[in-house]
């Protein structure tokens, strides 16, 4: 670590040193100068400016605005960046931070970067020289050679200020804004609890009559789980008793299927009866034409039987017949139509077997359906 010092220009202000800590590049375009000055108390630092020869060329570089207002203080780090343009190069140089303060600094070394950097070129021809020919100047020639950088120093602070005035004026500019914006906000914000307080009240009603209806919802729910367990326990008499009406349905089909055996075993049975009413209609129908037949024979007996009573002599009563007479015998007549009187209790047989079918026939019918 190398120091440097200068004092300052004015024999009655106090002995001020600068310590340089590093002073080297951190990148191809940045030069970084850290250090610690003593001696420095009441003093306000301007923009420090680094000057630097390159190739009998006096550049001047002026402190990047990152690290403003570059104050010191006695002992502690002091920092200052500037651009570079160009290759790095070890050159003496020197730090000006005020009008009557510079301050010589050592050539800048490297300091560790990632990537690849070129090689560093050594300033031509005052690489050497530079130290010794201001070593050889007096301070009022110094303070000469620094009169045009002075009268730039108070252009630069006349600049300064009335920027500092116009970024005075904008700020005046900007806290009247502010403060309009912020009143507007402060309006803006009375209006939002307004709004949320209203809200609020919204959100509680609406949680009420939220409340109101799951409670509705829940009674309701309620009545339907009673009216599905009534429905069930309906459901499961329906279907009892549609099983019961099944199992009755079962019993009348059977007990129809028997009837309807007992029907046609009936209905036989009276057809058989109707054949036999039949058959006896027909004898019934013949028995009268035997009968005219038999009334004829009977009539033609009568006949003959009344002529042998007209020639034969009537004997005396209760005395022998006369000889030569013939015995007459006497034949009750046949009155015609009496073997018919045997037709009626037959067809008083038939017309009840008749009456007792129909009747058979209309309970079996009943009883089917």
């Amino acid at each position: 670590m190398s120091v440097a010092r200068e004092p300052a220009p004015s024999s009655s202000a106090p002995k001020i040193t600068f310590e340089v800590d590093r002073f080297e590049w951190t990148a191809d375009d940045r030069l970084e100068l850290t250090g610690r000055w003593f001696g420095v108390r009441g003093r306000r630092f301007l923009r420090p400016t680094l000057e630097v020869v390159v190739d009998d060329v006096n550049r001047r570089l002026l402190a990047l605005l990152e690290h403003k207002p570059w104050t010191a203080v006695d002992g502690e780090e002091w920092l200052a960046a500037f651009a570079w343009q160009g290759d790095p190069i070890a050159a003496a140089a020197e730090l000006s931070v005020g009008p009557d303060l510079a301050v010589e600094l050592p050539a800048p070394g490297m300091a560790g970067r990632k990537g690849r950097m070129g090689p560093v070129k050594p300033a031509a021809g005052r690489a050497g020289t530079s130290t010794a020919h201001r070593a050889d100047k007096t301070p009022v020639q110094r303070r000469e050679a620094r009169r045009p950088r002075l009268e730039t120093v108070e252009r630069e602070l006349g600049t300064a200020r009335a920027q500092a005035q116009r970024m005075g004026e904008e700020l005046d500019r900007a806290r009247t804004a502010f403060e309009a914006q912020t009143d507007r906000l402060r309006t803006e914000l009375t209006a939002a609890e307004q709004a949320k307080h209203r809200l609020d009240a919204d959100l509680d009603e609406a949680r009420d009559r939220l409340e109101a209806v799951e409670a509705a919802a829940d009674r309701q729910r309620e009545d339907l789980r009673t009216e599905r367990d009534a429905a069930v326990t309906e459901r499961d008499a329906a279907l009892a008793e549609a099983r019961q009406a099944k199992r009755d349905r079962d019993m009348a089909m059977r007990e129809r299927t028997a009837v309807e055996h007992e029907r046609d075993a009936a209905e036989e049975a009276r057809d058989r009866v109707i054949q036999r009413s039949d058959a006896s209609l027909t004898d019934a129908q013949a028995t009268p034409e035997r009968d005219d037949a038999m009334s004829e024979r009977d009539s033609a007996v009568t006949e003959r039987d009344a002529g042998l009573v007209r020639r034969r002599t009537v004997p005396p009563i209760g005395g022998p017949p006369a000889q030569g007479e013939v015995p007459v015998i006497s034949l009750s007549p046949i009155v015609p139509g009496t073997r018919g009187a045997t037709l009626g209790p037959r067809l008083l047989v038939f017309v009840v077997l008749v009456v007792a079918a129909v009747a058979l026939a209309v309970l079996l019918a009943s009883a089917i359906f």
